[in-house]
């Protein structure tokens, strides 16, 4: 019969299976002659399973290649060991029948050990394979690392140039304040005129007249005159023509000349007071020339 524990073929009369030592459920026999039949049998049925699992085993050698090769001669010599234990053991009796491992439990050690060596195959290929996945992100890192650097240092030798560029510009701009200087090279004169004094019907000819020469770089000519109100300096407004109709002045300016005047045409009597041109260049620096405009009568001698 089958051993329903290990499978393994044993004699219908055994109580108990001489491979892995479970109770078959055949009634216990009193007759010596037959427990000494079961004893004398036991290894003739083991020598006949272990052939029959050295076929197995063999069968599933070749299957597997070199590596079941390998394998299956380990395993032929471990049988080899494990049947001489097994005899030894059953000469003496066979005691300790439960510890011995049987002929197909070889075969599955073998299927373990192969599917061991598998899985190392498998996880030495994965591990190669990460390694390269890590070598290529670290090739990438390095790369992206270096692009970043390249940036950096291209960014900061252009923050430097800007740096000296701005540097540069400021002393320039510093230097040109500190030397350069507006000069006026002709004051205007303090005139009295009457009102009206300039128009069509009187004396046009002789009209009061307020000069500034200047010396300086892109310089800007801008009159003024002083509010007794308020306390402050306001611009000359003028018209489109240059003309001021509150206080009846004209203004003339030639920048490239360096060369501005005020003249008091057809004066109001809101015209009368002080005022002065204040001179400007490009970099801020300014100059002041100041005059005055008094009312006289028509009586007096006139101003030229």
């Amino acid at each position: 019969m089958t051993c329903k524990f290990c499978g393994s073929t044993i004699d219908d009369n055994l109580v108990e299976c001489p491979y892995c030592g479970h109770k078959t459920g055949v009634a216990a026999s009193a007759d010596p002659a037959a427990e000494m039949t079961e004893q004398f049998a036991a290894p003739e049925a083991r020598e006949k399973s272990d052939a029959k699992s050295a076929k197995t085993s063999s069968k599933r050698g070749n299957a597997l290649g070199s590596i079941g090769s390998a394998l299956s001669s380990g395993l032929n010599k471990a049988k080899s060991s494990a049947s001489g234990s097994k005899q030894g053991s059953a000469a003496k009796g066979g005691a300790q029948r439960s510890g011995k491992l049987p002929a197909s439990g070889n075969g599955l050690i073998a299927i373990g050990l192969v599917a061991c060596l598998l899985l190392c195959l498998i996880s030495i290929i994965s591990v190669a394979g990460m390694k390269k996945d890590l070598e290529n992100m670290n090739q990438e890192m390095l790369s992206l690392f270096y692009q970043i650097q390249n940036s950096t240092d291209k960014l900061q030798k252009q923050v430097d140039a800007l740096e000296r560029s701005i540097g540069s510009v400021s002393t320039t701009i510093t230097e040109q304040t500190t030397s350069r200087n507006i000069t006026i090279t002709k004051e205007p004169t303090s005139v009295a005129t009457y009102v009206g004094r300039g128009s069509d019907t009187d004396d046009a000819q002789n009209v009061p007249i307020f000069t500034v020469y200047a010396q300086g770089f892109e310089l800007k000519f801008a009159w003024q005159k002083y509010d007794d109100v308020s306390g402050e300096w306001i611009e000359v407004a003028l018209d489109n023509s240059s003309n001021n109709a509150v206080y009846g002045l004209h203004v003339y300016t030639d920048a490239s000349k360096g060369y501005s005047e005020l003249s008091a045409h057809n004066v109001t009597s809101a015209a009368f007071g002080t005022y002065r041109c204040q001179v400007a260049d490009a970099y801020g620096v300014k100059n002041t020339a100041s005059v005055l405009l008094t009312e006289r009568s028509r009586d007096e001698a006139p101003t030229t």
